[in-house]
């Protein structure tokens, strides 16, 4: 979510400040739409559903590679994935009300910023450019730490999620280890490794 808020900061003010001018110049599109390209840019790039996209194949893979070598090491590692869901469940259950905050003052950011612009011509012959960008910038940064704190509630369901796959590291292999000595795997050792 670092990556998003310096995405957010490096980028909103030039946006802003293009959009300010094509409405000047009267070009056509939406007033808002350049501001909120960013925030779902941000948004996509701190979700973890794009985490989970990029970890999901690998995961089946090997899973499926674990009940190839024993039955006992794939449920073990079913089971592990159940209660990471379990985690994932209830960390959205947590993050949904900081959310829809953070959708709320979305909202009230993008309605100024479409406001803001069709009044553009009025604003830049008045010289109010700067108090215009300054009163949505404390809009914008109201919708920042709101999704900052659905962020953080989101950081601990992964960190906790992240604890338990540590865990399940040292769990399979205390179940590899005891699956070689029963006689289930290998005996040499080599698949209580994986």
């Amino acid at each position: 979510h670092h990556l998003a808020g310096e995405l957010d900061t490096r980028i909103a003010p030039k946006v802003f400040d293009a959009l300010f001018q094509s409405q000047l110049r009267r070009v056509r599109g939406g007033a808002a739409s350049g501001t909120q390209d960013v925030a779902l840019l941000r948004s996509f790039v701190a979700s973890p559903a794009m985490v989970a996209i990029l970890d999901a194949p690998y995961a089946l893979m090997v899973m499926l590679i674990l009940f190839a070598i024993s039955p006992w090491l794939g449920l073990a590692s079913v089971c592990v994935a159940c209660i990471i869901m379990v985690v994932g469940w209830l960390t959205d259950r947590g993050t949904s009300p900081p959310l829809q905050e953070a959708h709320r003052t979305s909202s009230v950011a993008q309605n100024f910023a479409a406001g803001a612009m069709r009044q553009s011509d009025v604003m830049a012959a008045m010289g109010m450019q700067a108090d215009v960008y300054a009163l949505w910038k404390e809009k914008q940064d109201a919708f920042l730490l709101a999704q900052a704190r659905a962020s953080d509630q989101a950081g601990a369901g992964a960190a906790t999620s992240k604890f338990i796959q540590t865990l399940q590291s040292s769990l399979m292999l205390g179940l590899g280890c005891w699956l070689t000595l029963k006689g289930s795997l290998d005996p040499s050792g080599g698949m209580m490794i994986m």
